[in-house]
Parts: structure tokens; sequence; C-alpha cells
């Protein structure tokens, strides 16, 4: 025997709610708001003893580490192989005011490289890096410093539309200067 599944409900608990695949420092957050995410910020849910568990183990986790992050030298000076990119970057339009304003193309070891956003959301992010070759610096700044591009748009000429503006513009009285 099937059954259907329950709707979203108009009280909240039972709505439907888009669900992406993430990574989230869960270590490094307090533990309320590291069970909120694992709850799927469902503040009902938060407090479920495999969340609470999990976030424990995360932070335990973080405290078991070595102290300090060294990331001396982490951002350098782009090759010479990434100079044809960078001259395109600097011409198209969208760059431009970045440039003006003093920005720079640097080149980073993100092996090092400590985390500022406590959440990403990763969907698309495998679909997005798959032609890059990571021993080929220009396929990584391809992907990390896109060039913009031109979407071609079909272009269609509507005889219809046209005859019926012509129509209107015939129908209109003339101005007089």
């Amino acid at each position: 025997m099937a059954s259907q599944p329950k709707g979203p409900s108009i009280h909240g608990h039972d709505a439907a709610q888009v669900m992406r695949p993430a990574r989230a420092l869960l270590g490094w957050m307090a533990a309320p708001e590291a069970q909120l995410v694992l709850a799927g910020r469902r503040v009902d849910k938060a407090d479920q003893p495999e969340h609470i568990q999990r976030s424990a183990a995360a932070r335990d986790s973080v405290a078991d580490r070595p102290r300090g992050c060294n990331q001396d030298g982490i951002v350098g000076e782009p090759t010479g192989e990434l100079d044809e990119h960078i001259a395109k970057l600097r011409a198209s339009q969208g760059a431009q005011t970045y440039f003006a304003e003093g920005w720079s193309v640097k080149v980073v070891d993100l092996s090092r490289v400590c985390a500022l956003q406590p959440v990403i959301f990763s969907d698309h992010a495998e679909e997005r890096a798959a032609a890059v070759e990571p021993t080929d610096i220009r396929s990584v700044a391809a992907v990390t410093l896109p060039l913009p591009s031109s979407a071609g748009l079909p272009a269609q000429f509507d005889d219809v539309q046209k005859n019926m503006d012509d129509r209107v513009e015939e129908s209109k009285p003339p101005t007089s200067r």
C-alpha cells in the first residue's frame, strides 16, 4: 500500500525546506550555533543528542590541534604564465573598477589558508571545477578569475509585431511643431 508523503504545514514545523550540501566549521562555532547548523537551522531540532554530540566532538578535535597557523609566504606574485589571462582581465569592463582601485591579482597557497567563512554551500562545486587541471595555473585561473563571456542570443524578426507597430504609427495624428 502506498501513501502520500506528508506535505508542508501552514504552521511551519513540517514545512518543506530546501536543503543544500554545505561544509561548516563546527569545531570553531559556539555549541548552540553548531547544533543549529547541524539541525538545518531548525530551532526545534537543534538540541537533539546527535547534534550535541557531533558539535562537541568537533570542538574537541579543534582543541587537540596545535596552536597557531603559519601563513607566511602563502600570497605570491603570479607567474608569467598568467600574463595573458591578467591582461584580458584588466581589459574587461567588469574588472576595470577593481584594478583602478588598486586591486591586483595574486597567487595563494590554499592548503595553508585559515578559513574565514564558517559555512559554505558546496553544491555545484564539482561541476564548476570539473575542467580544472590542478597542475595548470591557467586552467585554475580560468575558473577562479573567469573572463567575461558573451552569450549569443538568437535574434528573430517578428513580422507580426512589426506590422502591428507600423499600423499603430500610421494611426497616430501628425504632430505639428
